[in-house]
C-alpha cells in the first residue's frame, strides 16, 4: 500500500450506506487537517476524529471522477495568511462527522500576509456511491479552471507599458493608458498663440503667406536671411560694389592711364563684378596729368559692355576713377 492514503471511517461507510438507502445526499462541508501529535499516523477506520485537529477549511471544489463513478475529486485551499502548523493527516467532514481519515506528507504551513503560501490540496475519495455525494462549496476561495483564465484573462507579459509600441495584438497598462489621457487633456488646453498670448502656432513654409498667425519655418527663415545677404553683398574697398534688392548694382574703381593706352586709344578697366544684365551708364573722373591741353576723360558706350568699360583719357601720369550702374 502506498505511504500516503486515505479510508473511509466507520462513520463514513454508516453514512453512505444511509444515504443510499433513503435516497437522500451526503453533504460534504470541510476538510479536517492536524498534526497527528507530532508523528504521521496510520489512516484508520475506527477513528471519529483526527489525532489533533490544527485546522478545517470549507471545501472549495468538488466534481465526480471522470472514468469512475465511485470516486470524487476535492479540493480545497488554505489561505496564506492562514499557518503556523504543520500537516500529517485529513479528513472529510460530512454532515458533521469524521467520514475519511488520510495520512499526509509533512507540510509545514506556515501564515503569510502577502499572499505567497497559499495551499491547495486537491485529492480523489472512493465512496461506494459518488451519486450520494452533496457538497457544500466556500465560494470565496472558488478558483477559476485554468483553461478558463487562459481565455478570459491577459497575460501580465502581453501587457505593454509605453507609447511606442504599434503591435495591435497586445493591450496597454492601466498606466500608460491614463498617461495617454493626461496628455490629451494637457492639449486639449493649448490655446493658439496670438501677438499677446503665447500658445500652439502653426508653421508656415513659404515665404508668400500675409497670415498674422502662423510663424515661418527654420527653413525658410534661412532662405530669407541667404536672399538679405545676396541682395545686399557689396565690396567696401577701392575698387568695389553695392548690390541692392532691387537688382540695381552700383560699382566704382580706380585705374593708372599709360601712355600707350591712352592718346586716341581706349584704356579697358574691369569692373569688380559683371553686371548679369546689363550697364545702364558709367561716369568717368579725372585727377590731374594731362599730357598736353586739358584734362580729358571719356567712356565709349559702344566699347562698354557688362564686363568692362571703355575709357578714353588724354593723361597717363594720374588716376582716374570711374562710377558705373548697371543690373
Amino acid at each position: 500500500m502506498a505511504e500516503y492514503y486515505n479510508v473511509t471511517t466507520n462513520l463514513g461507510d454508516a453514512e453512505i450506506a444511509n444515504a443510499i438507502a433513503t435516497n437522500t445526499k451526503l453533504n460534504i462541508t470541510h476538510i479536517a487537517f492536524g498534526d497527528g501529535n507530532g508523528s504521521v499516523p496510520t489512516p484508520n477506520k475506527a477513528r471519529t476524529s483526527l489525532v489533533r485537529e490544527v485546522h478545517r477549511q470549507a471545501v472549495t471544489k468538488y466534481e465526480r471522477h471522470a472514468t469512475n463513478a465511485n470516486w470524487i475529486v476535492i479540493e480545497t485551499i488554505i489561505p496564506s495568511d492562514v499557518g503556523g502548523f504543520t500537516i500529517r493527516e485529513m479528513g472529510i467532514i460530512a454532515n458533521g462527522k469524521l467520514i475519511s481519515h488520510g495520512s499526509h506528507a509533512p507540510f509545514e504551513k506556515v501564515a503569510d500576509p502577502s499572499g505567497v503560501s497559499e495551499y491547495r490540496l486537491r485529492f480523489t475519495q472512493n465512496v461506494t456511491d459518488g451519486s450520494v455525494v452533496e457538497l457544500t462549496l466556500d465560494e470565496s476561495l472558488i478558483y477559476a479552471t485554468q483553461a478558463w483564465i487562459d481565455e478570459n484573462y491577459i497575460k501580465r507579459s502581453e501587457i505593454v507599458d509605453n507609447l511606442t509600441t504599434n503591435d495591435a495584438t497586445k493591450v496597454a497598462s492601466a498606466r500608460t493608458v491614463k498617461e495617454l489621457q493626461d496628455k490629451k487633456l494637457e492639449a486639449a488646453d493649448l490655446k493658439d498663440a496670438t501677438t499677446e498670448e503665447k500658445g500652439v502656432v502653426q508653421l508656415n513654409n513659404t515665404l508668400t503667406s500675409t497670415s498674422t498667425s502662423q510663424a515661418l519655418t527654420a527653413s525658410q527663415g534661412k532662405a530669407l536671411n541667404d536672399r538679405f545677404i545676396n541682395d545686399f553683398l557689396n565690396l567696401k574697398s577701392e575698387n568695389g560694389y553695392q548690390k541692392l534688392p532691387s537688382g540695381l548694382i552700383i560699382q566704382w574703381g580706380r585705374f593708372t592711364p599709360t601712355m600707350a593706352t591712352t592718346v586716341g586709344s581706349p584704356q579697358y578697366v574691369s569692373y569688380p563684378i559683371a553686371f548679369p544684365n546689363k550697364l545702364l551708364f558709367a561716369v568717368p573722373s579725372t585727377n590731374g596729368g594731362a599730357t598736353s591741353g586739358t584734362e580729358v576723360a571719356h567712356i565709349d558706350t559702344s566699347l562698354s559692355t557688362k564686363t568692362r568699360l571703355g575709357i578714353y583719357t588724354n593723361y597717363n601720369n594720374s588716376d582716374c576713377w570711374y562710377f558705373a550702374v548697371g543690373y
